[in-house]
């Protein structure tokens, strides 16, 4: 006992170590037996494989269970029915219809492919949507929302959606006829193109005024304009004479009326070799271009988050009868798709654009642009508005000069 009580700290001690040393050895026996149980379970498997076998699948639920919860894509419908759930959902009963037989009086399940009572098979569901009934008032019919699983005929808000991201919205797909679950199925990329303003911009010359010169030769006589000086981004003062040219404008001819200091002075321009399109300039007053200019802004990205960027990088100003590209990226690569401006009507706020078979092609078809509206045309990526167009590959492209690829 005296021992024990002279000597007990040294026991514990050692006590204490030989715990450690056992739990020790039992992790290093664990940690063995685990690594021969998985290399015998990859050899198994692996043979398997290679003899024809079928390999078990794994439980994928633990890798997409998270991803699942946090998807704003799937929708908890637990009161919309489906084509697969012949009983009806969980607060709704399941719709029925009359057997498209004439003679056949039974009413059966929409549902049904075949009739119970005459065994008559039933039209394929969604055949007759563009006439069916749209519960949600979302623009989409429900026959065509239950052919999706990712659509709900009772939410609206799955219409203001992008499921496969290219760039397009599930109704604007279904307006089209095109695929809403193929990012390489979408419709002319000019109906990405909203205008947001209908103008016609001032002639980049205007006349201050006119030296006679005490001669009555008026191709003597010098005028000075205002142009604007691309360089230093300015409007600068120039002297011109009769058949010269500045800014690519050729001056004609010179007029007046009156005489001494009450005279008045105007002055015929055209653009350069074109002598049939002249402009009739007063003194201290801007002309008007003939020519209609539309801007117009591509929506390269439908999410609101970007909607400052779309405006600023993705806007392009083009006239009447000018051709220009868009491109996309599909899986099998870019998509070159060129248009024309066709017609702009200010009074009437309309702008017509023309697909063409080919880059200054014949017209294909005919495209009336929207104005932008952006509460309808951004939308908040809560609402499953897709990423940047092309399929989510990546962050915004940086708008280029002529065409824009998203």
């Amino acid at each position: 006992m005296e021992f024990l009580l002279r000597h007990y700290e040294k026991i514990i001690l050692g006590l204490t170590l030989l715990f450690l040393l056992g739990g020790i050895f039992l992790v290093m026996l664990m940690f063995g037996e685990t690594r021969d149980k998985l290399a015998d379970e990859w050899r198994q498997a692996e043979s398997q494989a290679s003899g024809g076998g079928l390999v078990a699948l794994l439980d994928s639920s633990v890798f997409t269970a998270e991803a699942s919860l946090t998807d704003t894509r799937k929708i908890l419908a637990i009161n919309a029915g489906s084509r697969e759930d012949r009983k009806g959902s969980l607060l709704e009963p399941n719709r029925y219809i009359k057997c498209s037989k004439p003679d056949c009086p039974y009413v059966i399940s929409l549902s049904s492919d075949t009739c119970p009572f005459c065994a008559t098979k039933q039209p394929e569901l969604g055949k007759d949507a563009a006439e069916g009934d749209d519960s949600d008032n979302d623009g989409m019919p429900d026959l065509f929302e239950q052919r999706y699983s990712f659509l709900n005929p009772y939410n609206p808000a799955d219409a203001t959606q992008d499921y496969d991201n290219d760039g397009f919205l599930n109704v604007e797909e279904y307006r089209a006829g095109t695929q809403l679950d193929d990012p390489d199925s979408f419709p002319p990329l000019g109906n990405l193109l909203r205008f947001t303003r209908i103008f016609r911009r001032p002639l980049p010359i205007v006349l201050r005024s006119v030296d006679e010169g005490r001669t009555d030769d008026k191709a003597k006589w010098d005028v000075s304009v205002n142009v604007w000086d691309n360089t230093r981004r300015r409007n600068v003062s120039r002297t011109i004479r009769i058949g010269d040219k500045i800014n690519d404008f050729e001056l004609l001819d010179i007029s007046r009326e009156g005489t001494g200091a009450a005279a008045v002075y105007q002055v015929d321009i055209c653009p350069a070799g074109q002598k049939d399109d002249v402009y009739r300039l007063s003194q201290g007053k801007p002309e008007l271009n003939k020519t209609t200019t539309v801007q117009m802004v591509y929506l390269a990205s439908r999410q609101r988050e970007h909607a400052r960027a779309v405006l600023q990088r993705f806007s392009m100003l083009r006239n009447v009868g000018d051709e220009f590209p868009l491109n996309k990226r599909k899986s099998t690569g870019p998509v070159v798709e060129h248009y024309r401006l066709k017609s702009a009507d200010e009074a009437a706020k309309t702008v017509v654009i023309e697909l063409l078979d080919q880059a200054k092609g014949s017209p294909i078809a005919e495209i009336t642009l929207l104005p932008l509206t952006p509460a309808a045309d951004f939308v908040s990526s809560g609402a499953g508005a897709g990423n940047v167009m092309g399929g989510g590959e990546g962050p915004m492209m940086e708008g280029p000069d002529e065409g824009f690829m998203p």
